[in-house]
């Protein structure tokens, strides 16, 4: 296997999981940013059970979400003239899943927190205010 680093264009959540899961499996990583800083935008803030399972499983970043975030055990929906109607209540799911729950946690927040896991990593470069804006794959040998 070659030594060269996967490339990953952007640090936002896709670009920084997809850095942990590959760097925690001995994968180099060369993750390019064209900001100067991880990606702080709010365009999401809700984690399902199923989401959470797959962080779980693959990397070691949701000890620090559930400190970080708020667990929202029901749902509800309403219609703005009728009001509720309808609710979900996530104990119901408890026999199948260790998160019956909706973590509310931003999406900056969580970039964040998997950013700090990287920079440490030796296996890691980041490098910021540049641009992926071509790419050439590659053969193995």
């Amino acid at each position: 296997m070659s030594n060269q680093p996967v490339v990953i264009a952007g640090a936002g959540p896709v670009g920084v999981t997809l850095a942990e899961i590959l760097s925690l499996n001995d994968i180099p990583v060369l993750l390019v940013e064209k900001e100067a800083e991880p990606n702080k935008e709010w365009r999401a803030s809700t984690f399902h059970a199923g989401t959470m399972e797959l962080l779980e499983q693959e990397t070691g970043v949701v000890d620090r979400m559930l400190e970080k975030g708020f667990k929202a055990y029901k749902v509800h929906y309403r219609d703005r003239n009728d009001g509720l109607y309808a609710e979900f209540d996530f104990s119901q799911i408890s026999d199948i899943t260790n998160y019956p729950f909706r973590l509310q946690c931003s999406q900056a927040t969580y970039v964040q927190l998997v950013f700090e896991r990287l920079k440490d990593r030796s296996n890691v470069e980041v490098i910021f205010n540049s641009e992926v804006v071509d790419y050439t794959r590659m053969k193995m040998k």
